[in-house]
């Protein structure tokens, strides 16, 4: 019930990971046993396990399994510049 977002697969911890803003920027910090991976933009795939990680750019969210395995959640999430300097 404290939970912004709800992943119902099996590879998923109860509080897998957090996101959240630090000044100007959002970092993911996994907080589960499988890690969670992070597709770039660029096509790199990142494992975060029991760390934190910048997003920056755009990518996709695997939890618990990397996206070759063809998870059936996936997260997506793109960086707008703009917001920034938003009041």
């Amino acid at each position: 019930t404290d939970c912004d977002l709800v992943v119902s697969d099996i590879y998923a911890s109860r509080r897998h990971l957090s996101i959240k803003l630090v000044r100007t920027h959002f970092y993911l910090f996994d907080h589960s046993i499988n890690g969670t991976f992070v597709s770039l933009g660029s096509g790199e795939e990142v494992h975060v396990l029991r760390r934190e990680l910048l997003l920056d750019g755009a990518g996709q969210i695997h939890v618990g399994r990397s996206r070759a395995e063809r998870p059936s959640r996936v997260i997506t999430f793109e960086a707008d510049r703009r917001s920034m300097y938003r009041v």
